[in-house]
């Protein structure tokens, strides 16, 4: 018996490159957001370690300036941890973390906060090198970030994470030491 089998319909077609498109872009949306992970994995660290480092420092520092948070470049990896002792000889560090694996750029800088429209406009910014570090000390009275000697800072800090066109910020208020963490708005 002979069948008669004259090819596809245009209907057929269209309905096959129609699955085809949802099937890509399914796995392309997909893709955008495992790569992201890496990057709001790496700003979850930077502000609980520093929660947790603002903590210490309220509850545990003999002083201001006693307790610090830093993060610091090595070997191309980014890292956080919480100092004890700072910047007197016996220092030494706690709660040591690795910001999150992957190709991942860390910057950080001053900032102003917008509580309006709940933006961060970046107004220095730099990254950090190999073998370079920057410390985030906190009042124990008032709670604000200041300087190794207790003197309240009045610029905002901010720690940006990204990873390929994802971008997440984290930001330190100073007056008040709040610690906001967010993903930037393109």
């Amino acid at each position: 018996m002979k069948k008669n089998n004259a090819g596809v319909t245009l209907v057929e077609v269209i309905v096959v490159v129609a699955m085809i498109a949802i099937f890509a872009g399914t796995g392309i949306y997909g893709i955008g957001q495992i790569n992201g992970f890496r990057a709001r994995e790496g700003a979850d660290t930077i502000a609980n370690s520093l929660t947790q480092a603002r903590v210490a420092m309220l509850g545990k520092a003999k002083s201001n300036g006693n307790i610090a948070w830093e993060i610091y470049c090595k070997d191309s990896k980014y890292y956080v941890r919480t100092v004890y002792n700072a910047g007197v000889a016996g220092e030494y560090y706690r709660d040591e973390k690795k910001i999150a694996d992957g190709a991942l750029t860390v910057t950080l800088g001053t900032a102003t906060y917008d509580a309006s429209d709940n933006s961060i406009t970046a107004t220095s910014v730099r990254t950090l090198g190999n073998n370079e570090n920057f410390r985030v000390y906190f009042n124990r009275a008032t709670g604000a970030m200041c300087d190794s000697t207790g003197a309240e800072m009045s610029d905002d800090r901010y720690f940006r994470v990204k990873q390929g066109r994802k971008d997440y910020d984290v930001l330190v208020i100073a007056k008040t030491g709040k610690i906001i963490s967010q993903t930037v708005k393109r």
